[in-house]
């Protein structure tokens, strides 16, 4: 860009040396300002383009996670809000077959685009693998695979914890198996609490794990909440702390619907987050 600097001074004298260097001055003074206003805009610009696509890749994240099932014998709600514009928190169910479901909620390392997108690659296989699998045991076994996979090869690591469980209307039972991830918890026939935090160690650190299955049978209304650490930061440091004062919820105000209600009033809203936060609660008959 060329510009030019007009100086004209009506009294009968040339402009001498340190008028020249005076007006020189001034003119690189004004270029720079129109560089740096045409820099701005450009970074303006692209701020706003980069500002759409994550908005746009947040639409895509929250389109594929399972909306809600409200049936006679189980209730399956969710509460999901990102730190960010994009989550490594992701959960899904599905219906296995008639009076059986799979419910998975799956904690990716980290926040932000890496973990939005390892959570997506993760959900492009999780129907496929929990339709035809099933089992909690090699389901659990098949993620910690896959999520292995994504990054030996650049010998780079990441990690995700993860609680899988399958829950059977019919039969009245409940598989789970929780790979490193926060108890899950469960109000069983209303009567007693249980934290269901057995299963293995976090997924994508070794390539083969050793994994566990837990089978709880219940008889009455039950109901089950699972969640990331988030919400434990949320609520307090302490581990156990957090989980207890969750416990109580849950004991005082088991309707899922409620529930989730409750959590965020008590916990979430007016709460700046500093981490994802994603909750699911199941009522079974």
């Amino acid at each position: 860009m060329f510009g030019t600097l007009c100086a004209v001074d009506p009294s009968p004298h040339k402009f001498d040396k340190n008028d020249l260097e005076l007006m020189q001055t001034l003119a690189n003074f004004i270029a720079n300002a129109i560089d740096l206003g045409q820099a701005y805009e450009i970074i303006l610009a692209e701020e706003q383009r980069v500002k759409r696509e994550l908005e746009l890749a947040k639409k895509v994240q929250t389109s594929v996670l399972s909306e809600p099932i409200q049936l006679e014998k189980i209730n399956i709600q969710a509460y999901y809000q990102s730190s960010e514009s994009l989550s490594g928190d992701m959960y899904s169910w599905f219906e296995i077959s008639p009076n059986k479901y799979g419910v998975i909620l799956i904690d990716v390392m980290g926040h932000g685009v890496s973990a939005a997108l390892i959570s997506m690659s993760i959900r492009s296989l999780l129907k496929g693998l929990i339709t035809s699998i099933s089992e909690p045991i090699e389901v659990i076994k098949e993620l910690n695979h896959h999520i292995f996979s994504l990054f030996n090869s650049t010998h780079q690591s990441t990690y995700a914890t993860a609680i899988y469980m399958v829950i059977d209307t019919e039969l009245k039972t409940i598989e789970y198996v929780n790979a490193g991830h926060p108890s899950g918890l469960l109000f069983l026939d209303q009567k007693t609490m249980k934290r269901m935090d057995e299963g293995s160690i976090i997924l994508g650190i070794f390539p083969n794990l050793k994994v566990d299955k837990q089978l709880i049978h219940y008889n009455e209304p039950s109901t089950i909440m699972l969640y990331t650490d988030g919400l434990i930061e949320l609520i307090n440091p302490e581990i156990n702390e957090a989980i207890n004062r969750i416990e109580n919820i849950i004991v005082s105000e088991p309707d899922n619907l409620q529930l989730i209600e409750e959590i965020k009033k008590k916990f979430v809203n007016g709460k700046t987050l500093k981490d994802d936060i994603c909750l699911i609660t199941v009522n079974v008959e």
